[in-house]
């Protein structure tokens, strides 16, 4: 389960898998000091995301979208995806689908259990794929490959001797 946290501590924005995990941290340097109260995370009409806090003097800005200032824009907003990123969507004048703009974690990859237990993540032409680190793997679900690996034999069952197996 992927989560998002806005820390009153640090003023952070953190993405975290099963509430443990951080796999994504942004935010302030470690030599800024401030004393946080209630900081607020919001995106302005021209692509920013921006951290606000009743101790800053003007907001800080975390990141831009792609379209920044790009005044077609119409509609602009940040959603936590059920793949784990946060991204930045935009919708166009006239257009009837939005776009992606910016994403958290450029490498879709590097966000934590993206492929599932025993998961190996790689890219093909149109993007990540998930795929069983070897043949004695297969997928969770044949139809949903993000779901994770299981071993075929249940190790249990094995008998004589144990032997390792190397995973390039």
């Amino acid at each position: 389960i992927y989560s998002f946290r806005l820390s009153n501590s640090t003023g952070n924005l953190t993405l975290l898998w099963n509430e443990s995990i951080f796999y994504y941290n942004s935010g302030l340097n470690s030599s800024a000091t401030v004393n946080w109260t209630s900081p607020s995370l919001t995106i302005s009409p021209i692509g920013i995301i921006t951290l606000s806090d009743l101790h800053l003097s003007s907001p800080l800005s975390l990141a831009y979208s792609s379209d920044y200032a790009d005044a077609t824009i119409v509609l602009r907003f940040v959603k936590l995806d059920n793949d784990g990123n946060l991204r930045i969507y935009s919708f166009g004048k006239g257009s009837g689908s939005k776009t992606v703009t910016w994403s958290a974690v450029s490498d879709q990859c590097r966000v934590f259990g993206y492929c599932g237990n025993f998961g190996i993540c790689g890219y093909n032409e149109t993007g990540p794929v998930c795929s069983c680190p070897s043949q004695n793997f297969e997928p969770v679900d044949q139809r949903d490959s993000r779901k994770g690996c299981k071993i075929k034999v249940d190790l249990q069952n094995c008998q004589g001797n144990g032997t390792m197996m190397q995973l390039d």
